[in-house]
């Protein structure tokens, strides 16, 4: 099975992997180089729909992670670059098949598209119709937290709340002690989101599991499971109300 094969990565930070896939022998039907950051590389996934995408993260910002609606019944493998750690959180929610720094060895890369190759060979057409999106599904209970001595993999349900406290991002859990991400709450917020957290301002996430009330006020607060009181922006209200299915009443 020939692959074809979308680079969505830096053509200066990924330039020795994307040579070796062009020159490399076998296997490979063809090798497209994408690095406009302002068009949609979902877009692009679905116009051409590759095989395989060499994906690294800082080209779109995340985005592809945040939309996460990779063409239909044929999505592509993920094959994550990136010299940050904290992309292994991206790697992870959207089941990545490897992950990769710019100077990895070029075996690696091989051994990457060998196992993309044999998780998307079909056995037959109606096969890969029904096993490939199962796949590549994120997993929605499961949040991987990248700190400094490793990834933390925590239940999404044990998150009360997470908060951006200038360049750094303290989760806070409904038990076991809070941790400290090395990041702003802005580089993850896509990636949350998209696995049950609702944003509520600026700075904070809350898991709407463990709201306990709504407070009134000029500026409406939340009263989470663990007693700690959450400011709600105007801008997130009305999203916030049709998270927890409130009708406001029109004014008179």
């Amino acid at each position: 099975m020939n692959l074809r094969i979308l680079c969505a990565i830096s053509a200066q930070r990924g330039a020795r992997l994307f040579d070796h896939l062009r020159t490399r022998r076998g296997g490979i039907a063809q090798v497209r180089l994408v690095e406009d950051t302002m068009q949609s590389l979902v877009r692009e996934i679905d116009r051409t729909m590759p095989d395989v995408v060499l994906y690294d993260p800082l080209v779109d910002k995340g985005a592809l992670i945040a939309d996460c609606s990779i063409g239909g019944a044929g999505l592509p493998a993920v094959i994550c670059v990136s010299n940050d750690p904290s992309y292994a959180l991206m790697a992870f929610q959207l089941g990545a098949v490897h992950y990769l720094s710019y100077d990895a060895p070029v075996h690696e890369l091989d051994c990457a598209i060998e196992r993309s190759r044999m998780l998307i060979a079909p056995h037959d057409a109606t096969m890969l119709l029904h096993e490939r999106p199962a796949l590549f599904a994120p997993s929605h209970d499961v949040i991987a937290l990248p700190v400094l001595s490793g990834i933390e993999l925590r239940d999404r349900r044990t998150i009360v709340r997470i908060q951006g406290e200038g360049n750094y991002t303290r989760v806070i859990f409904v038990n076991d002690p809070p941790i400290i991400l090395s990041r702003t709450i802005r580089d993850y917020a896509p990636v949350l989101e998209h696995s049950g957290l609702l944003r509520v301002h600026r700075s904070h996430l809350v898991n709407i599991v463990h709201v306990r009330r709504i407070l009134r006020g000029k500026t409406p607060r939340l009263l989470m499971c663990n007693g700690d009181e959450v400011d709600v922006s105007t801008s997130y209200r009305d999203k916030l109300f049709a998270a927890v299915r409130i009708v406001e009443r029109r004014a008179s």
